[in-house]
């Protein structure tokens, strides 16, 4: 009777991991990359709308750039949530204070609210699921 017992639970917890295997839609490489390339232009395009001349656009890429991979490398570190939040939160003013010395404040405000205008605009297009 054990055996069944057993037998059963190992099947059922066999066939809920395939199911939430196939239950994430896995994306092509196509995919993949048309999202890549589409987020790249959408940038280009805020970027543009800001006012934010070629030269601004390479520092705060690099900025962004430097600041991402420390934020990888805080996540990666093994701390408590608490702790991470907090150097996530100390990170995001790093890059904020080094873009706004980089391009200037009135720039980094255009670009900010630019960037705000379509995430709203793609918030309001997006259906939503009741």
């Amino acid at each position: 009777m054990k055996r069944i017992f057993l037998s059963v639970i190992f099947a059922l917890t066999i066939v809920c991991a395939v199911q939430a295997q196939e239950a994430k839609p896995a994306m092509s490489k196509e995919q993949a990359a048309a999202l890549k390339e589409a987020r790249a232009k959408e940038e280009q395009e805020i970027f543009a709308k800001s006012g934010l001349t070629d030269a601004d656009i390479v520092q705060v890429k690099a900025i962004s750039k430097e600041i991402d991979q420390k934020v990888r490398e805080v996540k990666k570190e093994q701390i408590s949530e608490e702790d991470q939040k907090a150097k996530l939160k100390v990170l995001s003013a790093e890059r904020k204070e080094k873009i706004i010395a980089a391009i200037g404040e009135a720039k980094y405000k255009a670009w900010q609210q630019e960037r705000k205008a379509v995430a709203d605009a793609k918030k309001a297009a997006a259906p939503t699921t009741n």
